[in-house]
């Protein structure tokens, strides 16, 4: 059984080869969300082999999965990928890595895609600083071709950027990869950008040796991606892909190469097949490369999950993050639930929680948490969107027909709580508290019924079973229910009751929140937050939806171990604060806990919640205007 993780793109290459692989072979494929679950299935059983990433070796080896390489997936003939060496100016006298210090750095440049320079610089001793944060620095751009843009495009940015820095005259000493100083300096075929004898390798030992010996030494290798599989069949599996080609386009094998090459490659079998640990170390200064030690005291930040299951995705995700150089790294800790996980944030036992729509006054309310990024989703259907649900005989023309109507909601104080109670209180119908009918479900504190009232699924059966009369909920939950096969299912509509939709059959909705938020404690210093802020915002860049595709070495967002909303909500499509929330189409974003804090002053200037409201503002505004204006001339 071989572990596939599907393309994101057109091309799915699972469903073009497996069949062919299914009916030709003994290999059977097994989809895996990503190579990192790929690894879980190899652990437990549910798959034997697949090809992975030198970097998922990493995390391979921090969880303790039984795994052998077989075989390596080259491009090339070189036993590495490629391996990073430093090139010194000889005119600049350095010949110690310690005499490296307030020397002239010629570095790659922000954007660059490929991380290894990032790798590189936590992992030197020399003190070579490479950072993101050029603006803030503007010392570290003073070495680009034009200092005042220093972006994509420079001459001294890429990859071949910091020898053309070196050789131009402005640095003294540049990273870069082994097979581009090759080229750069003329040793590869190509006409030579520079004089080789006027430059040295610089040896992690301290020597010099000359551009044209025929062992450089070197600082970083890159292992290849490579096959591995469960230890009691690896053997059985290296003799497998030995032979594999794409000679045949309609035979197994080339059916089994496409799935397991990103690229076209040739499979090098390993002489032995050989553990995990033993495949890296080969590789001088990789594993150095992401052991990072960090600082000390600790900078991490502490994660409060709220069940095992969570805990289990959280620990995967510190390893993949650690690996991938995310600062500062994550540290997972584990509580009996929500309430507890608040409790740590508010004591500053951790510093970070996960708190859904309907906890979110409570949050601050109770723990003094405020929110620092949101799950954000395009899709109506993954914003937790508040709509009125009533039966489609129900006679109800607006919102004040509402007055003493028993009325369902998922949670009291929740999101579809605090959005109709703050709609109310904007439309002067005297005591927005008192409403609705006193027995109704979770308008009150005290006004509780069932538990299987409770939640958005219990408020719709709240409606179904005759309890009330209207029922605010998720306009997914809405939809769900509409979609499922049930007579009885078709006798609900949704309600506006104040506002129509300016568009003709668009969708009446009171306002809209996220999902899920990240909440950190109010005490929390700027430092902090800042930190935990770029830690989240990379994390989300390095493993959520880029531009809508998925992550292919771990994802954030979607299935886990076959369990959905793990952490984070299946259908959340990256984190945003406030600023970007705001800049959503759809109008009526409001954050649960604002909206509690100006009920609690009694504020009768909240933020609108039905949508359009604010143009109906406007539009009085402009009518008293022109009334004015009218009796001022006539």
């Amino acid at each position: 059984r071989v572990c596939i993780v599907e393309g994101s793109g057109n091309y799915k290459k699972g469903a073009q080869n497996c069949p062919t692989l299914e009916r030709n072979s003994n290999v059977r494929c097994v989809y895996g969300l990503d190579r990192l679950d790929c690894l879980r299935k190899i652990h437990k059983g549910a798959a034997d082999f697949a090809a992975f990433y030198p970097e998922d070796f990493l995390a391979a080896r921090w969880s303790g999965v039984d795994i052998l390489v077989t075989s390596e997936l080259r491009f090339h003939a070189e036993h590495f990928e490629y391996q990073i060496v430093v090139v010194v100016d000889n005119e600049a006298e350095i010949n110690t890595a310690q005499e490296l210090r307030g020397s002239k750095f010629c570095h790659p440049g922000h954007g660059l895609k490929n991380h290894w320079t990032a790798v590189l610089a936590d992992s030197s001793n020399s003190l070579l600083c490479y950072t993101l944060l050029e603006k803030k620095y503007p010392s570290l751009c003073q070495l680009c071709y034009n200092s005042y843009q220093c972006a994509i495009g420079d001459k001294h940015w890429g990859r071949r950027g910091p020898l053309y820095c070196l050789t131009s005259g402005a640095g003294e000493v540049a990273w870069a990869r082994l097979d581009d100083v090759r080229s750069h300096f003329g040793f590869s075929g190509l006409v030579a950008e520079a004089n080789a004898s006027e430059y040295s390798f610089l040896c992690p030992d301290g020597h010099l040796q000359p551009l044209n010996t025929r062992k450089p030494c070197v600082w970083l290798a890159k292992p290849w991606p490579a096959i591995a599989a469960k230890s009691k069949v690896a053997m059985e599996v290296q003799d497998l892909v030995a032979h594999l080609s794409h000679d045949d386009i309609n035979s197994w094998q080339n059916a089994l190469l496409m799935v397991l090459e990103t690229y076209h490659v040739n499979i090098t079998t390993l002489d032995n097949v050989i553990p995990v640990d033993d495949y890296l170390d080969q590789a001088i200064g990789f594993q150095d490369a992401y052991n990072n030690l960090g600082c000390n005291p600790s900078r991490s930040i502490v994660f409060c999950t709220k069940s095992l299951l969570e805990m289990y995705k959280c620990s995967w995700l510190q390893e993949v993050a650690s690996v991938y150089g995310v600062e500062p790294g994550l540290q997972c800790i584990r509580m009996d639930g929500l309430d507890q996980c608040m409790a740590k944030v508010h004591s500053a036992d951790a510093d970070m929680v996960i708190v859904d729509q309907d906890n979110a006054m409570r949050a601050q309310r109770d723990y003094g948490l405020r929110p620092i990024l949101h799950e954000y989703s395009s899709n109506a259907l993954h914003k937790y969107l508040i709509v009125a649900v009533v039966a489609k005989d129900s006679g109800l023309r607006s919102g004040y027909d509402l007055r003493n109507r028993r009325a369902c909601f998922p949670q009291y104080e929740g999101a579809a709580h605090t959005a109709v109670l703050t709609a109310l209180q904007n439309h002067s119908i005297g005591n927005a508290r008192n409403f609705f009918s006193e027995r109704s479900c979770n308008w009150k504190r005290i006004n509780r019924c069932s538990a299987i009232y409770d939640g958005d699924d219990g408020a719709m059966r709240c409606l179904q079973d005759g309890i009330a009369d209207v029922a605010f909920m998720s306009y997914e939950t809405y939809k769900s229910m509409k979609m499922a096969d049930h007579e009885k299912q078709k006798n609900w509509t949704i309600f506006c009751p104040f506002n129509k939709p300016v568009k003709h059959n668009a969708l009446c909705y009171l306002g809209w929140t996220s999902v899920g938020r990240i909440m950190i404690s109010n005490g929390t210093i700027t430092r902090r937050q800042n930190e935990i802020y770029n830690a989240m915002k990379d994390i989300d860049k390095l493993f959520g939806r880029k531009n809508g595709l998925k992550a292919e070495t771990f994802n954030l967002y979607g299935m886990f171990d076959g369990r959905s909303d793990v952490l984070f909500k299946d259908g959340t499509e990256s984190l945003r604060n406030r600023q970007e929330m705001m800049r959503d189409k759809s109008d009526g974003f409001f954050e649960p806990a604002s909206v509690g804090q100006l009920l609690l002053h009694g504020s009768s200037s909240s933020a609108t919640l039905g949508k359009c409201i604010d143009c109906w503002k406007l539009l009085l505004i402009a009518v008293a205007f022109i009334t004015h204006t009218l009796q001022r001339v006539y």
